[in-house]
């Protein structure tokens, strides 16, 4: 394992014990504290690639990641950028909660939590299209999930009261000519 002097290990370590903070402040809905943890996580994990720090800080003290500590890594990243989503879902603010959640699409497409976050916050958006286009890509996935199922019904059922709404509209706009 790598020594102290390392600062690409620090910075994983440092990040992970950010990431675990974040989620305790989440599981008592201090949301707040919760993002800037994870903030931070991500501060620290984002470019802990050694080539490019080798650049700043010389070769001869940095230890090469893993495969699996490169992994560990991503799935951290991801799972930082999935949890300021839900964070910024809790809070009403869905425009952010949409772009962590495609942070997370974009390394990892068929991520199903980013998928469902994105879609809850779509449709809080009022963008019935691509909330149900993104709940139906996590319903394919995980087809037992409750919670995928649920959000799923309710902007089919939102989607079916708009079209309702439009056909009244254009039949009204139609007898009045």
């Amino acid at each position: 394992m790598a020594g102290q002097d390392d600062p690409t290990h620090t910075n994983l370590d440092k990040g992970k014990a950010y990431k675990e903070t974040g989620n305790a402040f989440f599981k008592v809905d201090n949301f707040k504290d919760a993002l800037k943890n994870y903030h931070l996580a991500i501060l620290h994990l984002s470019g802990l690639d050694n080539t490019a720090m080798n650049a700043f800080v010389g070769q001869s003290r940095l230890v090469p990641l893993q495969k699996d500590e490169k992994d560990d890594i991503s799935t951290t990243l991801k799972a930082c950028h999935s949890n300021m989503a839900a964070c910024y879902i809790k809070t009403g603010n869905y425009a952010k909660a949409v772009v962590y959640c495609d942070k997370v699409l974009a390394v990892d497409a068929t991520n199903i939590k980013a998928q469902f976050r994105k879609g809850q916050a779509l449709y809080k958006l009022n963008d019935l299209d691509l909330a149900h286009a993104c709940l139906l890509a996590a319903a394919k996935q995980a087809p037992n999930d409750k919670g995928v199922r649920d959000q799923l019904q309710i902007v089919k059922n939102a989607l079916t009261q708009l079209e309702e709404k439009s056909r009244a509209e254009l039949r009204a706009n139609l007898q009045r000519k």
